[in-house]
């Protein structure tokens, strides 16, 4: 529907996956929209300090990864199911002072779960 941009998105147990942002508005589709999930919009809000007027800015991540959402990505790795987040791929070299190497499995920044 226009206008709902900005408004929230719930899943199907009426929490809040989200923030609707945009839709596509073309002959031959219907009810496709994007939004910026949920956990996106934490992040950026807890990096907001408008009470001293300041932001701080999300680090660059420096790699190229995977999601862990294939079972034979995460057998081949060694991944356990129950553990969520992101196969590097390439890392920088220079980056996070060389701690990170390729075939690290990453389940958080800066705090955040990383989701497969």
């Amino acid at each position: 529907n226009s206008g709902n941009s900005g408004g929230p998105v719930f899943d199907n147990t009426g929490c809040v996956a989200g923030v609707a942002f945009s839709k596509v508005a073309k002959s031959g589709s219907d009810n496709i929209g994007y939004i910026i999930a949920a956990s996106t919009v934490n992040a950026f809000l807890s990096r907001c300090h408008p009470e001293e007027g300041t932001y701080v800015m999300s680090p660059s991540a420096p790699y190229r990864c995977s999601r862990l959402f294939n079972r034979s990505l995460r057998l081949a790795h060694k991944v356990p199911d129950h553990i969520e987040g992101v196969l590097l791929h390439s890392v920088c070299e220079t980056a996070v002072n060389s701690q990170l190497k390729v075939g690290d499995v990453l389940t958080k920044v800066d705090n955040y779960n990383l989701e497969s």
